[in-house]
């Protein structure tokens, strides 16, 4: 399998996919999870990674995606972009609707859309190290 979206439903946790070796996307927006543990048993060859609308308040356990080009955390919990830094060839990512104060890309590169509308930003500091 190389697809696999379970978003709107009710799922509290990321379930376990580490029978999917060669997963391409995973989809489990629209949900009740609290937690991104758990991923760190997908497969590394994600390319695609949904995990908007949920209760997320900490991103983590994405370190070996280092395939990863789409990132969707909109809607969630997060206050703080992070652990990001092994993402080198993501090209999207997604965190509006959250509570993020300040912009840490964490020196990504390959970043071709950024989507940070509704949070609690006050400045565009943390962007001219990325784009300038």
């Amino acid at each position: 399998m190389q697809e696999l979206v379970l978003r709107d439903n009710q799922l509290k946790n990321i379930p376990d996919v580490s029978i999917f070796k060669k997963l391409l996307v995973f989809d489990v927006s629209f949900n009740e999870i609290s937690s991104m543990s758990g991923l760190s048993k997908a497969s590394n060859t994600l390319k695609e990674l949904y995990v908007s609308k949920n209760e997320v308040a900490k991103i983590e356990e994405i370190e070996h995606f280092h395939d990863l080009q789409i990132l969707e955390l909109g809607s969630n919990r997060l206050r703080v972009m992070e652990n990001m830094q092994n993402l080198t060839n993501l090209q999207e990512l997604w965190l509006g609707r959250n509570r993020i104060k300040s912009i840490n890309l964490c020196g990504l590169k390959c970043i071709k859309k950024l989507s940070l509308q509704s949070n609690r930003l006050t400045s565009m500091k943390g962007l001219e190290v990325t784009f300038f």
